[in-house]
């Protein structure tokens, strides 16, 4: 049991999401809209958008397929999101995206096996579990130049965790 929220984003964001699912490229949302999906932000309508992106080469060329069709100009190969440990920035006047990989000690697989449905907009996603967004956010909190809102979020997205385990437990 979560706290879950409906999510949005604006136009190109969406589209891109949908060209995401439509050639059936496998992510799951993770960053600040999984936070805002287990009631740690306020906001629900979501300028930015964080994917966590299966790492194969036939994916990631199904994700450059799904970019180009949403109208990215890219500024990357396929090759580039087909390695571990990427973090690839789509940012244009319409466009507020990062790609990020998993880390080389991280599988995706098993990110995605433990993740939950979600609709971001209308489109049926996958989001991060919620113990795997706090494990991602730890380390955000050591590695980023933004550790305080990385911090808020843990201590938050922690609580909740130990809430539903609480729940659970009755």
């Amino acid at each position: 049991m979560t706290n879950e929220r409906c999510l949005s984003t604006h136009g190109a964001n969406r589209d891109l999401i949908h060209e995401l699912e439509t050639r059936h490229a496998a992510f799951l949302i993770v960053g600040g809209a999984a936070v805002a999906f287990y009631g740690c932000r306020t906001e629900t309508h979501l300028e930015d958008i964080d994917l966590l992106l299966e790492p194969t080469t036939e994916n990631a060329e199904r994700a450059i397929a799904a970019l180009t069709a949403a109208g990215v100009d890219l500024q990357f190969l396929a090759t580039d999101l087909a390695q571990p440990g990427k973090r690839v920035p789509v940012h244009t006047w319409c466009f507020d995206v990062d790609i990020l990989t998993p880390r080389p000690d991280e599988t995706f697989s098993e990110f995605a096996s433990r993740s939950t449905h979600a609709f971001l907009n209308d489109v049926a996603v996958r989001m991060i579990s919620l113990p795997d967004l706090i494990a991602m956010k730890r380390i955000a909190a050591i590695e980023s130049t933004d550790a305080a809102k990385h911090t808020r979020d843990l201590q938050c997205l922690v609580d909740k965790l130990g809430a539903v385990s609480k729940f659970e437990e009755n």
